[in-house]
Parts: C-alpha cells; structure tokens; sequence
C-alpha cells in the first residue's frame, strides 16, 4: 500500500514539476491551478487504487 501511494504521489508531483520546468505554468495563478489539478489527481489516484486493493482482498 505505501508503495502504491509513494508512485502516485511521484507521478503527481512529476506532472508538476513537468509543468513549472517546461513553461507550462509560468505565473503564479497557472501554478495554483497545476498544483491544484496534480493533488487531484494524486487523490484520484491513490483512492481508486486503495478500492481496487480492497477488492482483490
């Protein structure tokens, strides 16, 4: 379980750092909002899977 969640919490902080680094998000607002959608997606992620899990046992 803490490996599932430590891959989805890289893939949403890479989505990101991806962002910042490749000018996606250069002002301060457009970093809110990446910021705002990976931690969505990090909780997506993390709960899905944690269902997922729990299904299989």
């Amino acid at each position: 379980v803490l490996g599932i969640l430590a891959a989805t919490f890289h893939f949403a902080n890479g989505i990101n750092t991806f962002c910042m680094t490749w000018g996606i998000a250069l002002t301060p607002k457009s970093q809110h909002r990446i910021r705002a959608f990976s931690i969505a997606v990090f909780i997506l992620l993390a709960v899905s899977t944690y269902y997922a899990i729990s299904a299989i046992w």
